[in-house]
């Protein structure tokens, strides 16, 4: 008896611990990257060090949980590991320090995903509440951030000195964090609050993804504006009913009456100059990848020649694939468009393991999203369609150490009961 009473308080220190640090985490995040930006070194990183406790804090509840889950997890992170282990056999001189470091935000979703569903099937109302202060801090800690740069401080997107992301230093990864921030909130807001708040939180979020310059981010926050208030009424997605028609309609003739002025404040802003030179200069899928796929040829070619057929279905690891790119084409680039990358990290088996895990859970939100007992189901297929959608233009999403801990999260909850 008293062995089982100090289990039940180890196991729910461990998550409390688990759920402060998914809480704080975009507060880390902006610590670690104003200690970077001011050249502050620690023997490890702050961001990345309650990250990896957290990770095997939730490890060890899911062996607790369920050891089919802790399985799952564990072969997971072997396939991601098999082509590190062949490069670092085959070429002794490379190093597998960023592989390990992949590996880790490849199954962070994932982990945190099966262990907030362990959770969400015994507490539903607690999740949902702590869902939203998630949510509420990030928001915080985005828009801190995208304001400290407009006034100066901080990163810059691009080099040319546009594009702000204050002291969040990995871009890419800033967009997953706003999508699934925005999209909840907006959620939240247009239920609770009414549809006047509602627009002034859209105006707000639509200026900040201006100010964080970024195609995902601007057409994403769009999106959610638009989507948000019919995905809330819960009926068949692609059956055009009055209330959707009447809405799509207001929302039309809004966008035209403010099409110009976001233009004139697009064109005020200094990411004007690189849109109109992409738009000029290349193609439309050029100009839409951001010269993405002239990497993506190369690095295709490499794949077709370089790997045999071991390496074609498992990979080479980040290392590997970045030491043939450095051999092709002098430079250790990736593509930065996720499903490649991954292809060419782990083969076409990791490839579709890890998009089918992707893919389930877009379904399985599909599938929910008009169960009216499940609140936050509708917003959850908004935040997948897009982060998946996301990952055929832009890096880092299926593999975000930012954002990894907010998507999973947000998935766990297509298992808890309504709460409102």
């Amino acid at each position: 008896m008293e062995k089982s009473i100090k289990s039940y308080h180890l196991n729910k220190t461990i998550d409390n611990l688990i759920f402060f640090i998914v809480l704080v985490t975009p507060l880390l995040d902006t610590i670690n990257g104003f200690l970077l930006r001011h050249q502050i070194s620690l023997i490890f990183s702050v961001s990345q060090t309650a990250k990896v406790i957290a990770l095997m804090m939730m490890l060890a509840r899911i062996l607790t949980f369920s050891l089919n889950n802790f399985c799952l997890l564990f072969l997971l992170a072997g396939l991601v590991l098999i082509p590190s282990i062949n490069t670092m056999f085959s070429t002794p001189s490379l190093s597998i320090k960023e592989d390990i470091v992949i590996l880790f935000k490849v199954i962070l979703m994932p982990t945190t995903f099966l262990y907030f569903r362990s959770i969400a099937l015994k507490y539903p109302k607690s999740l949902h509440t702590f869902f939203l202060k998630v949510l509420w801090i990030a928001f915080l800690a985005i828009s801190f951030n995208l304001l400290v740069a407009k006034l100066g401080y901080g990163y810059k997107q691009y080099a040319g000195g546009y594009g702000y992301i204050g002291y969040f230093y990995a871009g890419n990864e800033v967009s997953a964090l706003m999508i699934i921030t925005f999209a909840g909130l907006a959620f939240h807001i247009y239920q609770r609050y009414g549809f006047s708040i509602y627009l002034l939180f859209g105006v707000f979020i639509l200026w900040l993804s201006l100010l964080k310059a970024t195609k995902s981010a601007i057409i994403g926050s769009s999106l959610i504006l638009i989507l948000v208030p019919i995905l809330d009424k819960r009926e068949p997605f692609f059956k055009l009913s009055h209330t959707k028609i009447k809405y799509i309609s207001f929302s039309l003739v809004a966008l035209l009456i403010a099409l110009p002025v976001l233009w004139y404040i697009i064109k005020g802003l200094p990411f004007y100059d690189r849109l109109n030179y992409y738009y000029y200069k290349y193609d439309f899928i050029t100009f839409l990848l951001t010269r993405r796929n002239e990497i993506l040829e190369e690095a295709w070619t490499t794949f077709l020649n370089n790997y045999n057929v071991f390496e074609k279905l498992f990979g080479k690891g980040r290392s590997g694939f970045t030491d043939e790119m450095a051999t092709s084409i002098f430079h250790p680039s990736t593509v930065e468009i996720d499903p490649f990358d991954l292809l060419f990290y782990y083969g076409f088996v990791g490839l579709v393991v890890i998009y089918g895990f992707w893919l389930s859970l877009l379904k399985k939100s599909f599938v929910r999203r008009n169960e009216k007992y499940m609140r936050f189901a509708p917003v959850v297929f908004l935040i997948n369609m897009l982060l998946i959608a996301m990952t055929l233009l832009s890096g880092h999403i299926i593999y975000s150490g930012m954002a990894g801990f907010h998507i999973g999260l947000a998935n766990a909850l297509l298992y808890t009961r309504n709460s409102q």
